[in-house]
């Protein structure tokens, strides 16, 4: 796939609904599989929980995930993995400086 092929670095745009989307759970998890450099930037955002992890497949339909053979356990490791990395913040207002910093946290080749 394209994450695990083309990508140096995956960006995750957290939103509030992010890891409710299919798609975005696959690339996160993905990239937790193979071990792609991964940046969150915090828009509005709340970790996952606990029982959200335990209980994803209640909360997103899994079907397509697991079509291509991502189980719900490959995807809480995944989920638990992308809660403990560190995130940029994306700037309220967006000044110069605040867009510079998030674009040299993007840039950066730290985890």
């Amino acid at each position: 796939g394209t994450v695990s092929e083309d990508v140096e670095t995956l960006v995750v745009l957290c939103t509030q609904d992010v890891l409710l989307r299919p798609y975005c759970l696959g690339e996160i998890t993905t990239a937790y599989m193979d071990s792609v450099r991964t940046k969150p930037v915090n828009i509005i955002f709340n970790h996952p929980s606990d029982t959200f992890i335990t209980n994803i497949d209640q909360a997103v339909d899994m079907k397509s995930l697991h079509e291509v053979g991502l189980g719900p356990e490959t995807i809480q490791t995944a989920l638990r993995w992308f809660r403990l990395l560190v995130a940029l913040n994306y700037p309220k207002v967006g000044t110069l400086p605040e867009i510079t910093t998030l674009c040299r946290g993007l840039l950066s080749h730290n985890p």
